[in-house]
């Protein structure tokens, strides 16, 4: 791997790992909604669904860091 490709990589495991730390704190925000939602006595399904969806967005997020961390350590 030449010099280029380890920092355009490295850039890209920093650009995952941003949105990763960004998607959390959301879903952080959300749950704290649907607990309070739940408190109240009121209809917390959709902001679940909302939930249930960032925490697939999350899981492939962190499939794809892994995929390029993979590439920065065994690339040649």
């Amino acid at each position: 791997m030449d010099m280029m490709t380890g920092r355009a990589l490295e850039h890209q495991i920093s650009a995952k790992r941003r949105e990763i730390a960004r998607l959390r704190q959301d879903m952080r925000l959300r749950e704290a909604e649907m607990e309070t939602l739940i408190a109240s006595g009121v209809d917390g399904a959709a902001v679940a669904s909302d939930l249930l969806e960032m925490r697939r967005r999350l899981a492939r997020l962190i499939i794809e860091r892994d995929a390029l961390m993979d590439g920065l350590v065994f690339g040649a």
